[in-house]
């Protein structure tokens, strides 16, 4: 006996035959390995291909991509400091190299940035300079001025600066820091050092030029080799990437009638 059409059809009936209605007609993603999983995101079983001359545009989301323990493995997308950047991981999730702003929203640019298994930085840009890279860091060996001379230690007791030793190179590193043995010929005699740019006409300074000028003071009573650096940090070294430099080691006596000698013993580029 057929069914008579209900009179008076209450909500829940219409909702059932809503539904027998969009089962019966099945999913537009049957048979494509698409499935919805939540609103607004659907998942792949399998692959995906675009053919030639397709595109795959991501307009303001994120490519992530995880390993079989839900890792984090790869990004293409928005950072930690909201610009849009990559950062590529190791299967635990360590960094192992990143393009984004390193240490805040106001960032003029972005940095490239090679890490090795414990997150240190091995390449890539650096960090506080436009031009160059902090590692690897770049031996800058520096050669008496008399060039007649083997020693690595030269002396002077002259009361204005002259130069000792010299470098000549191609700009890699931002920075130097470097580190010097130097000792004075009786108790009475005090000196200085600086590091002089011969093709700038002017004497090294700190990172944005604080310093203007970078000088050790070597204190009278320094009769025997004492190792001296830099109190205030490292030199910002002149120009941009592969330019080339001509630094010297300028050293004068400003104090007794003695002499200085000066060996420069850490001579290495790196970062600020």
């Amino acid at each position: 006996m057929p069914t008579l059409p209900d009179p008076f059809p209450s909500l829940l009936a219409r909702i059932k035959r809503i539904e027998e209605r969009l089962n019966n007609r099945g999913s537009v993603f049957t048979g494509t390995g698409w499935s919805i999983i939540d609103i607004g995101q659907v998942a792949q079983d399998g692959s995906v291909t675009i053919p030639n001359n397709g595109l795959l545009l991501v307009d303001g989301g994120d490519v992530v991509m995880l390993n079989e323990s839900l890792v984090e493995v790869f990004r293409v997308g928005v950072m930690e400091f909201m610009d849009r950047g990559i950062v590529v991981r190791r299967e635990d999730g360590t960094p192992a190299w990143e393009m984004r702003k390193a240490f805040g929203p106001d960032d003029p640019q972005q940095a490239f940035v090679i890490r090795d298994r414990l997150g240190a930085v091995i390449a890539g840009d650096a960090l506080l300079s436009p031009a160059g890279f902090d590692a690897p860091h770049m031996a800058m060996p520096f050669t008496p001025v008399d060039y007649t001379s083997a020693a690595l230690a030269q002396s002077t007791s002259s009361t204005s600066f002259v130069a000792t030793h010299e470098h000549r190179g191609f700009r890699q590193n931002p920075a130097l820091k470097p580190q010097f043995q130097v000792k004075c010929s009786d108790a009475t005699t005090a000196a200085e050092i600086q590091v002089y740019d011969v093709l700038g006409a002017t004497y090294l300074g700190g990172f944005l030029s604080t310093p203007a000028v970078q000088t050790i003071t070597v204190p009278a009573g320094t009769t025997a080799f004492t190792l001296f650096e830099l109190a205030s940090g490292a030199l910002a070294l002149p120009g941009a990437m592969s330019d080339p430099l001509h630094l010297q080691i300028h050293v004068r006596r400003t104090a007794g009638t003695g002499s200085v000698t000066v060996a420069p013993v850490r001579t290495i580029g790196g970062g600020f």
